[in-house]
């Protein structure tokens, strides 16, 4: 979501995709994409190779920063350890559609296992 989260590092994020989309209200679906290339190139600088099998390895277990926060690459299972948001719908004077209000961040650790 464009408005969530309000830290420094998403606020960012959301300035340069609007700058590179030209839309008024960035996109939330691109996020996905982008973490998951932050991901790919912190395995190969950390794997100091292109190689697949080099590159999956160094992926397992690591931890980057990405606009949403710190996101983990499980070892044991190749999942991300990103949660969800969670609210209800509701119409706010500060955008023409409805947004989640309030937002609930539900973490993934505990319930991926």
């Amino acid at each position: 979501m464009f408005y969530y989260p309000d830290t420094p590092e998403h606020k960012s994020y959301v300035e340069r995709l609007k700058a590179y989309t030209k839309q008024e209200y960035a996109p939330s679906w691109a996020i996905t994409g982008y973490i998951a290339v932050q991901f790919l190139a912190e395995a190969i600088q950390k794997a100091k190779s292109t190689d697949k099998m080099e590159v999956i390895k160094a992926l397992e277990g690591l931890t980057i920063n990405t606009p949403i926060g710190k996101q983990t690459m499980r070892a044991k299972d190749h999942q991300a350890t990103r949660g969800q948001v969670w609210g209800t719908t509701a119409k706010v004077p500060e955008y023409p559609f409805p947004i989640l209000r309030p937002v609930e961040y539900i973490p993934a650790d505990n319930l991926m296992d």
